[in-house]
């Protein structure tokens, strides 16, 4: 059975909402510019980077997933921030508030964000809303990082935004507003199964490596008949 797929409103991202285990849960992500599957963060809600590394071995909850590389994790939050700010070159503990006028393009992005990853934390009990998207992931030495993208209402016109990177946290750290970034190259979810295609810039992906096992077997077998004919 074919499944259906979700675009992203924010068409440059290019992201994909697929599905994990079974057809309508829209558990999974796919940056098409990157080839890259991204888990929803709802899954990992709560969760400290120790416990869903337990989870990664044979059998594991989240076996074939993997952490994310620091650079995996800023091109997919420049995907969706992109042209309005910009995440590449943000330094540790980088922390940034401002204003965007409700439905503004920024705005827009957040909330495209929000509904494809998913939301980490909801207040509204105050006056309006509070909405955050935050995650753990390692940095290249290792280190637990934050990144996260909060969303203030205050007024029915305007929206106070923070965006923050920190580095303050451990293998161990959790919370009930924090997640963990986990990611996959295809091949792990029911969307990536049937449209393998989607995959296709990313050469770590089974799409791009099956010719060639395919052809390793073609090999082999006519080494196989070749030495049949040969005794």
């Amino acid at each position: 059975m074919a499944l259906g797929l979700v675009f992203s409103s924010l068409s440059q991202a290019e992201m994909i909402v697929g599905d994990l285990d079974e057809a309508g849960d829209g558990r999974v992500t796919i940056d098409t510019s990157t080839g890259i599957e991204w888990l929803d963060l709802t899954d990992t809600k709560g969760m400290s980077v120790n416990a869903v590394l337990a989870e990664m071995g044979k059998g594991g909850l989240y076996e074939g997933w993997r952490l994310p590389s620091e650079e995996e994790v800023r091109t997919m939050f420049n995907g969706y921030l992109s042209p309005y700010r910009n995440v590449a070159e943000t330094t540790e503990n980088y922390y940034v508030k401002f204003y965007a006028k409700t439905n503004s393009g920024i705005w827009n992005a957040y909330r495209a964000m929000e509904s494809d990853l998913g939301r980490t934390y909801n207040d509204e009990s105050g006056i309006g809303s509070d909405r955050r998207v935050r995650g753990f992931y390692l940095d290249e030495d290792g280190d637990v990082n934050l990144l996260q993208w909060r969303a203030y209402d205050r007024s029915s016109d305007y929206m106070q935004m923070w965006f923050s990177h920190e580095n303050s946290y451990t293998l161990d750290s959790s919370g009930s507003t924090t997640s963990i970034f986990l990611v996959n190259d295809g091949g792990m979810s029911l969307t990536s199964i049937e449209y393998p295609e989607l995959f296709i810039e990313n050469p770590d992906a089974p799409i791009n490596n099956a010719p060639v096992i395919a052809m390793s077997g073609l090999a082999l077998l006519g080494l196989g008949l070749r030495r049949k004919k040969q005794s």
